[in-house]
């Protein structure tokens, strides 16, 4: 105002008067000396901070710095690609996860920072605050829930994949062209109606839903896939599964047999020396009593099938995993339910063509079990 020495001026400050109450909304207090209002930097603060400046009305004009300016910009944008590469292991790819953020540099902590906080804020190194928002197209949905793709929980881990994962046009946009030609011809080979003839040697008379079980085994055999034959007890999973043995030892020339493994349960191990004796008596089965009376030597020369229980199976590892079986067979599979158990590192190391699960014991109600 100019100056005017018999003037008396007053200031029209009836815009400033909501603007201490407009403060307490955002639980601010006058420092004295600061000469300003200040406010606590709670964890809550920029979700906070953020709805206060929408509440404001448009007659303020309302300036922030740069790293405060940061909670009210748009989020950022972050794109999903999924890479698929083959393993050494047949049939299995490995599945990775990338979020690619639009318009900024970040490392890959940050990103998984900003993923973890489900749409909230995360303070960066640079002092910004910054939101993410995940796009994805109808396809790209789909496809993730398809997988099992948690998007709240994604870290550098990649996920396995069967190659049935990967059937359907979705597929192809994961892996080269190379590898879709190589699924697609895999795809082909894949016999789903294998149902070979009850072998002649087998001395016992199949019931139909035996057979029905021993064609499902047979059909996991010829496509290389492990599985799982569960049954409720007394129903004849002992049975199936030699019926399935001996069609397995009749497919490999005498030249390239090896001898097959079952681990089972202490209890029945005679059982399985029992059954063996009186549905196949022309296999030669070994049950391991004692660890001692373990010799692979003899086991490749002298025997057709070795039972052990799962203690022996932990304690004599180094000496089993010197053989490659034609098949591991763990019966009441649920003792290696828990991947960290000693029995269950155990079973993975076993090295054999095919892979079986017998259990009669339902599953609860965990993802860990299977």
């Amino acid at each position: 105002l100019p100056a005017m020495d018999d003037a008396i001026v007053c200031h029209h400050r009836s815009d400033l008067e909501e603007l201490p109450e407009r403060f307490q909304a955002l639980k601010a207090t006058w420092d004295h000396g600061l000469d300003a209002f200040r406010t606590r930097m709670t964890k809550s603060f920029p979700e906070n901070f953020y709805a206060w400046t929408q509440e404001l009305p448009k007659s303020i004009t309302f300036n922030t710095d740069e790293n405060l300016g940061s909670i009210l910009a748009d989020p950022l944008i972050a794109r999903l690609r999924l890479e698929a590469t083959q393993t050494a292991t047949i049939d299995w790819f490995d599945l990775r996860v990338v979020l690619d953020v639009e318009g900024v540099d970040l490392s890959p902590a940050d990103i998984r920072r900003l993923i973890a906080a489900k749409g909230g804020f995360v303070r960066l190194a640079d002092g910004s605050w910054r939101r993410v928002k995940i796009e994805l197209s109808d396809e790209q949905s789909e496809l993730v829930d398809q997988l099992g793709i948690d998007l709240n929980d994604l870290n550098d881990e990649s996920h396995r994949l069967h190659w049935r994962h990967l059937v359907g046009d979705k597929g192809q946009a994961l892996i080269s062209a190379q590898q879709w030609d190589s699924l697609q011809n895999r795809m082909a080979s894949v016999q789903l109606d294998e149902k070979p003839d009850v072998p002649a040697d087998m001395q016992y008379t199949l019931r139909p839903y035996q057979v029905d079980g021993y064609h499902y085994l047979a059909y996991l055999a010829v496509n290389n896939f492990g599985g799982i034959l569960a049954d409720d007890m007394g129903l004849g999973k002992t049975v199936q599964t030699i019926t399935w043995v001996l069609w397995l030892r009749a497919r490999v020339p005498a030249e390239k047999q090896a001898p097959i493994l079952v681990v089972c349960p202490k209890s029945v191990l005679d059982v399985w020396a029992l059954e063996f004796y009186k549905a196949a008596p022309n296999v030669r089965v070994q049950v391991l009593h004692d660890k001692d009376e373990l010799s692979m030597e003899r086991v490749r020369r002298e025997f057709d099938v070795v039972v052990l229980n799962y203690a022996q199976l932990r304690s004599c590892i180094d000496q089993l995993t010197s053989l490659t079986w034609l098949a591991a067979i763990l019966d009441e599979g649920q003792h290696i339910k828990n991947p960290d158990s000693k029995a269950s590192r155990a079973a993975r190391e076993l090295k054999a063509h095919h892979r079986l699960v017998l259990t009669g014991t339902p599953l609860e109600n965990r993802l860990l079990d299977l």
